[in-house]
């Protein structure tokens, strides 16, 4: 009888393990539930499930805003991945689909998906195959589009400010070119005129001088404008 007690209170005691460590395990497997369905009901980032012909199974609100569709696009026939692809990307894509079939994920990589309202849509795109609980791969989503206005922005920006530098070295040298030999004419009108010369002379000299200084001020003017 105490060897029966004996061997009934270990095997009480395993299975009292066994529960507790499935209990472990399944509070587990709650947690990473939750933590993913975090990650898919993020906004942050879109995220959709594919299956093997590449049709869209599910995708989190975020993916769908992003291109302008609804969970109610995704019934029946609904979206798949060639067809938000624009055409000329496709080819790319095939070989992303031999990486992610080859090693089981693809290095991230940038690309275009076609809004609801024909925009290309610039993104960043990282996926991986899954095998439950559908057969087929997982993709996340960055939108690039804040990025590329930014890059934008600043190409615009970088090439006014070398547009000002160029114009500013343009006028900088035109005021050098044009003023110097202006103000060499009027120099030498004004020592002519201090030499001795019959009235004529003068007056001619007199004009070259007025004439000189009044090209001097447009000259001036245009270059202040």
């Amino acid at each position: 009888p105490a060897a029966i007690s004996l061997e009934n209170a270990l095997l009480y005691d395993a299975l009292r393990e066994e529960n507790a460590e499935r209990k472990r395990a399944e509070e587990a497997l709650k947690a990473s539930e939750v933590r993913n369905r975090g990650i898919f009901e993020s906004n942050i980032i879109g995220v959709f499930f594919i299956d093997i012909t590449g049709r869209i199974t599910d995708a989190n609100a975020a993916f769908l805003d992003m291109l302008g569709y609804e969970s109610a696009d995704l019934q029946g026939a609904g979206l798949t991945w060639q067809a938000l692809t624009p055409p000329e990307l496709l080819a790319n894509d095939e070989l992303r689909r031999q990486e992610i079939l080859l090693n089981g994920v693809c290095a991230q990589y940038e690309k275009a998906f076609i809004a609801r309202d024909g925009r290309h849509v610039p993104v960043l795109v990282c996926s991986g195959l899954i095998n439950h609980p559908i057969s087929g791969a997982v993709a996340f989503v960055l939108d690039l589009t804040e990025r590329r206005r930014a890059e934008a922005e600043r190409e615009a920006r970088s090439v006014a400010e070398q547009a000002t530098r160029a114009k500013s070295e343009f006028l900088a040298n035109m005021s050098h070119e044009i003023r110097t030999p202006m103000n060499g004419v009027l120099g030498v009108t004004e020592l002519l005129l201090e030499a001795p010369h019959d009235p004529d002379q003068k007056q001619y000299l007199g004009m070259v001088k007025s004439s000189a200084e009044a090209l001097l001020r447009i000259i001036n003017d245009i270059l202040d404008f």
